[in-house]
């Protein structure tokens, strides 16, 4: 039994020595780099709240090292070809520059590709095609969100029947997957020394421990707003000021986005499963650029107006109305 034991250390130090052996023969490369090869990045969200687009073109770039910061030349792509079409239209954008604020790493301004009077319409199709100096060309296409329908909405603020405001909407039929970004404002006049100031402050949908809790980017159709957050608000705005009547309560409204179903799977992506117990450990590149990387999407914004009952805003020693 002695034998067979010694004979079995003696065969795995004879393999142990071995592999060492031949590690220390073989020249080990390892590389963190990969060969580089240039990729372009187009970033394109249209707004339907406005008629002024602006779209983003850079690429991919090298360092001699490993540090990407090394870098110190703005990758911007410039004078690119980029047109859209949408209802049966051709639109060409062209090539802006704004101030760059922080010159701590680029000195040059920040390039982009603007296009004016262009506004997108609920469920329109719009395409799109970047051709580069060197005839390397990205295309995408996206549809715009269709348009929300109002379920109910309480447009008096607070209501009398109940201890919180509701708001409810829907899409068409065969919207799945659609995400939703709202919020409500409050806005009002301070008057001060040198005159009066308007301002609106975001009226959260809780409070927790003193800290407000605001509505975040998700797939309901809904908001609630429990009367006691409102009484909070209406609170904070004049904290600290014993005079009550310099301030005066005008109106309130909703603001609803909704994304298309490009940038709502972006943001699904990027967001892991939008709850406070998921963890994702993969980090995913998403893109609907082809030929290269980026998002080229849009999304629409409805705003709606909410009144404050004018005893509710007295009972704060506010005045009321415009």
């Amino acid at each position: 039994m002695r034998l067979i034991f010694y004979n079995r250390i003696m065969f795995y130090f004879l393999f142990l020595l071995s592999v060492l052996s031949f590690l220390s023969c073989k020249e080990i490369i390892f590389n963190p780099k990969e060969e580089y090869s240039k990729k372009y990045i187009f970033y394109f969200i249209l707004r339907g709240d406005t008629t002024y687009q602006a779209a983003k073109l850079t690429s991919t770039y090298d360092v001699d090292g490993f540090n990407p910061m090394d870098n110190e030349t703005d990758p911007s792509v410039k004078n690119a070809d980029i047109k859209i079409w949408y209802d049966n239209r051709v639109y060409t954008m062209y090539q802006d520059s704004l101030k760059r604020n922080d010159t701590s790493r680029y000195k040059t301004p920040v390039y982009i590709y603007t296009l004016n009077d262009f506004k997108i319409d609920p469920g329109k199709n719009v395409e799109v095609q970047v051709e580069m100096q060197n005839g390397k060309k990205l295309t995408a296409q996206t549809t715009v969100p269709p348009e929300i329908a109002l379920d109910s909405i309480d447009i008096i603020l607070p209501p009398l029947e109940k201890n919180y405001a509701s708001f409810a909407w829907h899409l068409p039929d065969n919207n799945d997957g659609i995400y939703f970004s709202e919020k409500m404002r409050l806005y009002y006049k301070v008057k001060t020394d040198t005159g009066t100031v308007n301002k609106s402050i975001q009226i959260p949908v809780d409070i927790v421990n003193s800290i407000p809790v605001y509505p975040s980017v998700s797939r309901k159709n809904y908001l609630m707003v429990p009367n006691y957050v409102l009484d909070s608000v209406m609170k904070r705005i004049s904290y600290g000021d014993p005079i009550k009547k310099n301030y005066t309560i005008v109106s309130a409204d909703l603001e609803i986005i909704v994304m298309d179903r490009v940038y709502s799977a972006y943001y699904s992506s990027t967001h892991g499963y939008l709850d406070s117990y998921s963890i994702r450990v993969d980090e995913i590149d998403f893109t609907n650029i082809n030929g290269g990387y980026g998002i080229f999407a849009s999304y629409l914004k409805k705003r709606y107006s909410i009144l404050i009952r004018q005893s509710y805003v007295e009972s704060f020693g506010y005045k009321y109305g415009y």
